[in-house]
């Protein structure tokens, strides 16, 4: 026994002493670890997709898409906008205002092609609003600034820039896009101009609001009216007819949303413009 503890005591026979050493806690722990990994992996998941859904980018795009629509369903109608109404809410003023200085800092979150055309058609729409609705009392868009200088001069800020009415339209919308129903879903707040959509636009229903919005304003007079053998087409057709002429032409295009089709050969005419406010 004395050899045997002796033995147990010297180094050369540290082994004899390894063999028979219990394991140490955090060894008896890694089966709880285990046990644990699942749940700890679903967890972290569900954080990082609630930072993703909570993102500044992505929040500040819906929550002034949501205030849009109130005030959309508040003031506007295929009749057009209740501005007298609108200008004696403060509080509506304000929430206006809210949305005009998200847009001022921030671009659309969804680049794809649908996303950036719903974004600065409805920043575009927005921008004219409120600018509207700071100079009224008004009759026209033209008593804001004169040789239409609502529209060219860069008063508005989007993302940081300034920029013109139509840089927003020409530019970052048709120019770049090469879509003619783009023009049936901006609104210059004029009675000759197609209504104001009646919802935010949204790149999941871009394709219906377009298809929409253009079947409605062909289909009515202020688009296309027909007397015997002549069309009388929205003075729109005659400043963009390079547009549509790449989308097979003025007719053809046309037709394509029309319900009454127009004859290949029918003599084409434009309507006067009408500037007056699209005031209801």
């Amino acid at each position: 026994m004395a050899s045997g503890v002796g033995a147990w005591r010297q180094p050369g026979c540290r082994g004899m002493v390894e063999k028979h050493r219990l394991p140490p806690p955090f060894v008896r722990l890694q089966p709880d670890i285990l046990t644990m990994k699942m749940p700890t992996l679903k967890t972290l998941f569900m954080t990082i997709l609630v930072l993703i859904i909570m993102s500044p980018g992505t929040s500040a795009e819906e929550s002034w898409a949501t205030s849009y629509r109130s005030l959309l369903d508040k003031y506007a109608s295929d009749q057009g906008v209740a501005y007298k109404e609108w200008k004696a809410n403060g509080k509506d003023l304000a929430m206006l205002q809210s949305i005009v200085n998200q847009i001022a800092q921030n671009g659309p979150t969804d680049t794809s092609r649908d996303g950036k055309i719903a974004y600065y058609a409805n920043v575009y729409n927005i921008l004219v609003l409120h600018g509207v609705l700071k100079a009224y009392p008004i009759t026209s868009v033209q008593d804001i600034a004169p040789l239409f200088g609502f529209f060219t001069s860069p008063r508005f800020t989007v993302d940081g820039q300034k920029v013109s009415l139509n840089k927003i339209e020409k530019q970052w919308l048709l120019k770049q896009f090469q879509e003619p129903r783009i023009h049936f879903i901006v609104n210059c707040a004029s009675v000759s101009c197609p209504p104001l959509p009646p919802a935010p636009l949204a790149a999941a229903t871009l394709e219906t609001q377009m298809d929409r919005a253009t079947q409605n304003f062909l289909n009515d007079p202020q688009g296309v009216k027909v007397s015997e053998k002549t069309a009388y087409l929205s003075k729109i057709f005659e400043w963009y007819k390079a547009d549509f002429k790449r989308a097979g032409g003025v007719i053809a295009f046309i037709n394509r949303f029309r319900e009454e089709k127009l004859p290949e050969d029918i003599s084409m005419q434009y309507q006067n413009y009408n500037w007056g406010l699209n005031e209801r």
